[in-house]
């Protein structure tokens, strides 16, 4: 096998793979499918964590790695398995050689504390050559901004010496206009008149012809139109500019004053041993993590709502997060874009990728019905459904329901399943699911109290949603919900408890009602529309 060498996106191949992947001085991920910029030197650093973990996997460093490094980076290979001669130590005291063993160990450690930091080095490296090409093709764009500039002030130039050449010549106009008038108030004899006429009427016509075609010469439209482009352009690059630094200074004095909050006064510290014990340990700062951190892109939420260009590029390369935490651990939810609708998904445990925009999720999501949930239904051979759920009035059960959505507070209506299906084929057809505990009816404990305090509404539509018992004990409200799949008679009692109608995939709760076993029927995924009318 070839050496394993790191993508700056964080995935790992093997040098073979990589240079099958090579195309124009790029490759592109095939994990992330990101494009990358070959490094000057024709390879991406070494992975030399992956490289020690194969080798302790096999027990030896195989030779075809040892001669392969030569060819493909030209540089020695390591070696963090080296045996001890066995021969020499059989000399030593049991005693030395625990010493010497102690001593070996933390060598090995050093070392791959080295590699570790060659590697974070080599992405840092990378990292800054593909900035530089990029600030390159930035400068670029901007050097052709400015050298548009510079023509349009050149057409100013010109057009304002041409309106100069103009403005002298009907001057002169206006002055043998002049002479002519004086001419026609100093005429003494009949002869001298109509000569004095004929001349006044020929200069008056010629004059009156170039006032019309300068009239219509001036403004020139191309002219104008470029002039009030480039400045237009120039005026929103410099916003845009201003904009920007004014945020990263803002986060920036943000940062500084999170530091200076969580700055630890270290003489106060060392005298005080609870307050030693007390405080954790902070994770370990690396150059990657830090650089991570400095390259995030800040959102507000009003952002997500303007849904403005960049934003909208975040969205579509599945880049935007909302975060919550819960007893200390942070979670993130993914927020999507389709069909212009944001749809914010339930909470994960799971980071979000590097350079995600993150934004905190009771920023976004609404506290209280009237609002729009979605829940995604899966069931075998069949494709998702989404099912729009309209969650109105606001009620202690909608609450939970928005809750259950996002896993706000832990629990979550995603993964769980339908369990019940009641009057299959009658008039009044439901289906009853959201038990996150159990997955049959019997859990799905509250995560609020007096559930059946709200001011509920009446149904017999098809669509409904409502609260649903274990049993026949109307006070035992809980999470588990139900559907309404066909309406009920006039004559029969309506179902009381609703907090919530199908706005959108009824269709689809009625094909999983069809399902042999109900409990085929699956919530794959839930959450809830972002402000949604």
């Amino acid at each position: 096998m070839q050496r394993p060498r790191n993508l700056p996106c964080g995935h790992t191949f093997c040098t073979s793979c990589i240079n099958g992947l090579k195309e124009l001085g790029h490759v592109t991920c095939p994990n992330c499918r990101l494009v990358h910029v070959v490094p000057d030197a024709g390879q991406f650093p070494i992975s030399y964590i992956t490289e020690d973990f194969i080798r302790r996997l096999r027990g030896t460093a195989p030779a075809s790695l040892l001669g392969k490094a030569g060819k493909d980076a030209g540089e020695p290979v390591p070696s963090l398995d080296m045996q001890p001669d066995v021969k020499g130590a059989e000399c030593l005291s049991r005693a030395i050689r625990s010493m010497l063993q102690e001593q070996e160990e933390k060598v090995l450690a050093t070392i791959r504390g080295c590699q570790e930091l060659q590697v974070q080095l080599d992405h840092y490296q990378t990292s800054l050559g593909v900035w530089g090409e990029q600030q390159q093709h930035l400068e670029d764009r901007l050097q052709t901004l400015v050298d548009r500039s510079k023509g349009a002030r050149l057409l100013v130039r010109q057009e304002e010496a041409q309106v100069e050449d103009k403005r002298k010549q009907v001057q002169q106009g206006e002055q043998q206009q002049h002479l002519m008038l004086r001419r026609l108030r100093s005429v003494t004899s009949r002869q001298e008149a109509f000569e004095a006429i004929d001349d006044a009427d020929l200069l008056a016509d010629q004059e009156s012809q170039r006032t019309q075609a300068w009239q219509e010469m001036f403004p020139k439209v191309p002219t104008v139109a470029t002039i009030r482009k480039m400045r237009v352009t120039s005026r929103a690059a410099l916003k845009a500019v201003q904009t920007m630094e004014a945020a990263l200074d803002a986060k920036n004095m943000e940062e500084n004053t999170e530091n200076a909050e969580g700055t630890v006064d270290t003489e106060g510290a060392c005298g005080d041993d609870e307050a030693e014990t007390s405080a954790p340990a902070a994770p370990p700062s690396t150059i990657l993590t830090r650089l991570e951190a400095l390259l995030a892109p800040t959102l507000e939420a009003e952002d997500l709502y303007l849904l403005m260009p960049p934003t909208r590029s975040l969205l579509e390369a599945g880049l935007v997060f909302a975060t919550h935490t819960i007893e200390g651990e942070k979670r993130y939810a993914q927020v999507s874009l389709q069909d212009d609708c944001l749809y914010l998904h339930s909470l994960q445990d799971q980071r979000p990728p590097p350079r995600a925009a993150v934004v905190p999720i009771d920023e976004v999501v609404p506290v209280a019905p009237p609002c729009l949930v979605f829940l995604d239904l899966t069931w075998p051979d069949s494709p998702p459904c989404r099912v729009l759920v309209r969650l109105i009035p606001d009620t202690p059960l909608g609450r939970q329901f928005i809750w259950l959505c996002t896993g706000e507070r832990g629990p979550c209506y995603a993964n769980t399943t339908f369990f019940h299906l009641k009057y299959s084929g009658q008039p009044g057809e439901r289906v009853s699911g959201g038990d996150y505990e159990r997955n049959n009816g019997k859990g799905g404990s509250p995560l609020l109290p007096d559930l059946d305090k709200g001011d509920y509404r009446e149904s017999r539509r098809a669509g409904a949603v409502h609260a649903v018992w274990r049993g026949d004990d109307r006070s035992n409200w809980n999470s588990n919900f139900g559907i309404l799949i066909k309406d009920l008679e006039e004559e029969g009692d309506p179902v009381d408890t609703v907090f919530g109608e199908i706005e959108a995939g009824m269709e689809g709760v009625m094909e999983a009602a069809k399902q042999y076993y109900i409990t085929d029927v699956v919530v794959k995924d839930c959450g809830v529309v972002l402000w949604a009318e």
